[in-house]
């Protein structure tokens, strides 16, 4: 019985980190990455407040060229009505946005378009298949920060994640939730517990864990904007 108890705890540790792993990316998924900040031009030192920087007649300063990869990262479409709100990129309300530009999409027979203000560029609500993606570059005078908003109907917008840390996330679930299973069945065994109630508590055991390691940036979002940084 012992065995038994510890082979069913095993078990379904293996199994809950990789279902729970799998239904996170069949969900509708825009990915972003940033490929390139590069500061160009910057006045410091001994020439600031002597030294003016122009571009297309246009007295800038502190200009940083961004290239940024959007793409659809899940395994399902978004289709133009999933746009509650469209992707957006916005680098502050003090910033410039000198020039922008779609320099690549995947597939290339990709159609996409974008609208410019003065600190923001907002992509046009277009069918994003599973694996789609689209690079832009903005020349951007004094940017605050970047960020890349909007809504999509039963899906999310997130900072990519290297698929070799995904998987490095899910072997750490996996060998803890091993270890629990293990643990939970001499502790089942040892206090003559319930079998059900003994995997009951394996399975709430793995999914918090699971649930709280894949979720860690969403959990550290909301804990700063409810309790400040």
């Amino acid at each position: 019985m012992t065995i038994l108890l510890t082979v069913l705890g095993i078990i379904v540790a293996i199994a809950i980190p990789i279902i729970i792993y799998l239904k996170q990316r069949s969900s509708k998924l825009v990915s972003y990455k940033v490929l390139t900040q590069e500061q160009l031009l910057s006045v410091s030192g001994e020439l600031k407040g002597k030294t003016k920087i122009f571009y297309e007649s246009k007295e800038v300063e502190n200009v940083v060229l961004f290239k940024i990869q959007i793409a659809n990262s899940g395994n399902k479409e978004i289709l133009e009505k999933d746009y509650v709100e469209p992707i957006s990129i916005s680098f502050g309300q003090n910033s410039q946005i000198l020039s922008s530009e779609i320099t690549e999409v995947k597939p290339s027979c990709f159609k996409i378009s974008k609208t410019s203000s003065e600190n923001e560029i907002t992509l046009s609500r277009k069918v994003l298949n599973a694996g789609d993606s689209i690079t832009l570059k903005a020349l951007v005078s004094k940017p605050e920060f970047y960020s890349i908003q909007g809504r999509i109907a039963g899906g999310r917008i997130e900072q990519r994640t290297p698929k070799h840390t995904s998987l490095k996330l899910l072997g750490l679930v996996i060998a803890v939730s091993i270890l629990v299973g293990y643990v939970m069945g001499k502790i089942s065994t040892f206090l003559n517990m319930n079998w059900f109630v003994g995997l009951f508590l394996t399975f709430l055991i793995v999914v918090t864990f699971a649930v709280i390691v894949f979720n860690r940036n969403k959990i550290v979002e909301f804990v700063k904007e409810r309790f400040g940084e």
